[in-house]
């Protein structure tokens, strides 16, 4: 990757990064009167963005676009969908979530803690219940098409409209982002198409450790391969869905203006 700032603009505007401080950025991205993107939109956005037609494009006009390619495919972006895990091992997906969008810049990172109160409080067309206690993640799963495809968490997240009510549903999105992820796999000897969703499995609910239910954005990596020891070893394959209690102070978030600017750029 160039050693540029990022850029995720063919044209200007659109899409606007803000990274940094997550309080901060929010708060700034709100500020200006756009929303942070989901997980749907940014699965979406880099598909778009993937296969830009760069025939009859030269010189600075195509270098500029191979740099918001690489950006898009290599980023790690934060969003404005949510997951709130309990201390019972349930757990609650919620898209485009105002409690994300609440976090200002006095949040310090780590952990948002809720009430019991405030976890039962969150309800709504956005929000989908899951277990997430034992949830059936295996690494060996993770280049099997189907079962990717039969996956409720990213079927909800991708706005699958069998899972999500239909004012959030997307059709054909999750088919279309899984297809592409796996219909390079014959292409390239350096392609090793996998999905890894990575929840907080690695912390045993207890209810004496901690009481509170907690939130979280969930954040879509491209820029590695998720079992891999080190972020420089970045396998092309790899699409990683992260929904961790180990929220750190900073992150990036993309920007967008009113839905019909994007699709009209």
């Amino acid at each position: 990757m160039t050693e540029e700032r990022p850029e995720f603009n063919v044209t200007p505007n659109t899409y606007k990064e803000f990274n940094g401080n997550f309080g901060e950025q929010m708060s700034a991205l709100i500020a200006e009167g756009r929303t942070p993107m989901n997980i749907a939109q940014l699965a979406k956005r880099k598909l778009e963005v993937e296969n830009f037609d760069m025939s009859g494009h030269y010189g600075s006009e195509k270098y500029r676009m191979e740099v918001v390619k690489e950006c898009w495919a290599r980023s790690e972006f934060y969003t404005g969908d949510a997951v709130v895990y309990f201390s019972t091992g349930e757990a609650k997906i919620v898209l485009d979530s105002s409690e994300i969008k609440r976090i200002t810049p006095k949040w310090s990172g780590g952990p948002i803690l809720l009430s019991d109160c405030s976890y039962e409080m969150i309800y709504g067309n956005n929000v989908y219940g899951f277990s997430w206690k034992n949830y059936p993640i295996d690494h060996s799963d993770t280049k099997n098409k189907q079962k990717i495809l039969d996956n409720r968490v990213l079927r909800i997240l991708h706005r699958h409209p069998d899972e999500v009510h239909e004012d959030y549903a997307i059709p054909g999105l999750h088919e279309e982002v899984v297809s592409g992820i796996f219909s390079k796999e014959n292409k390239s000897s350096d392609y090793s198409p996998h999905v890894f969703i990575s929840l907080n499995q690695y912390r045993e609910p207890d209810k004496n450790s901690w009481r509170n239910a907690f939130i979280a954005p969930w954040v879509l990596d491209g820029r590695r391969d998720p079992l891999a020891f080190s972020m420089e070893d970045f396998d092309e394959g790899s699409y990683l869905i992260m929904g961790s209690y180990n929220f750190p102070k900073e992150g990036r978030l993309i920007g967008i203006l009113d839905e019909r600017e994007v699709e009209n750029e």
